[in-house]
């Protein structure tokens, strides 16, 4: 018997690999179809790959005794830190996978831009611009009192880059498994706009069991996912809509010291406290929860009009079509 023969033999008797490709067939056989059944079949395959990784991390880190359950409505850089690795690390796995039966490289999905370096910083930039007019607009209304920490508790450049460090990861995990794969994939079947309200949606209802959230909160939720979603559809790369995320998160709760979507950050360099009615100051749910928020979403929609050019990338999402 020769090598090539040993060889077939070996993989014939190996039931682990033969399960594998099995499984492999049998994947490849749900995706066999075309038009909007493929892609329905598509993404639950890409959120089953999500949840099966983080789940298996989450079981292992209880194996040791540590909980990655969030807790109150307090977040710690720690514990933020390594829950935004996880989920980062679990949505580029299950992009990477179905990518795979796709046929496609993985970076396809927003990833790979010819300017992501220039789209991220502008991101990070225009984030910081509209949350801290927003919180202008708020102090200068009273509907908001911002004071200085007495006690920060350590150097304000370590927390704040601590802290930038997890929000840049908060940014791009939420863009991966809102506005990645999901989104481009929906854009194919049923057209761009079509797919930002779905994943807007989508995006607005999880941040719903976050503590302290308000429906005019959800609202503005829903319409920053919009506004990423135009930003995407425009460049066809995540690289702005990271960065926007990213500052606009980090302003909201270093910079400012204010509630994020319900939940505070410890050792935050500001201190914002919320005046008057909550559907004006925003109240526990953070200045996301303030009508004087929904400006501040219509300047970062204005500046993805005129500042991010339509490409062909972008245009490729309208035109084409789902295999």
């Amino acid at each position: 018997m020769n090598f090539s023969t040993k060889n077939k033999t070996h993989m014939k008797n190996n039931p682990i690999r033969n399960a594998l490709h099995s499984f492999r067939n049998r994947i490849s056989s749900s995706l066999a179809v075309h038009g909007r059944l493929r892609t329905r079949r598509s993404i639950r395959l890409f959120y089953a790959v999500f949840l099966l990784v983080t789940s298996t991390v989450a079981g292992i880190a209880y194996l040791f005794h540590y909980s990655l359950r969030v807790h109150g409505a307090t977040m710690t850089p720690g514990h933020e830190l390594l829950m935004r690795v996880i989920f980062c690390g679990a949505a580029l796995v299950a992009t990477k996978v179905i990518s795979g039966f796709e046929k496609e490289p993985w970076l396809a999905y927003g990833l790979d831009a010819r300017h992501r370096t220039v789209h991220f910083g502008f991101g990070l930039l225009a984030g910081t611009l509209a949350l801290s007019g927003t919180m202008a607009a708020l102090v200068l209304t009273g509907g908001a009192n911002v004071t200085r920490m007495e006690s920060l508790g350590g150097s304000p450049i370590a927390s704040g880059m601590l802290w930038a460090l997890v929000f840049i990861l908060v940014g791009w995990s939420e863009e991966l498994i809102f506005r990645g794969y999901v989104f481009f994939r929906l854009a194919r079947d049923v057209g761009a706009v079509a797919a930002a309200v779905r994943t807007s949606l989508a995006f607005g209802f999880v941040h719903a069991f976050n503590p302290n959230e308000s429906i005019l909160g959800l609202v503005q939720v829903v319409l920053f996912g919009l506004v990423a979603c135009f930003a995407i559809w425009r460049t066809g790369s995540l690289w702005w809509a990271a960065g926007m995320h990213a500052a606009w998160d980090w302003s909201e709760s270093f910079l400012f010291g204010a509630a994020d979507s319900g939940r505070m950050v410890s050792g935050h360099f500001l201190t914002s406290q919320a005046i008057g009615p909550s559907w004006f100051s925003g109240g526990a749910t953070g200045p996301e929860g303030s009508l004087l928020a929904i400006p501040a979403v219509g300047i970062l929609a204005l500046i993805v009009l005129l500042a991010l050019p339509k490409t062909g990338a972008a245009m490729s999402l309208r035109t084409r079509q789902a295999a």
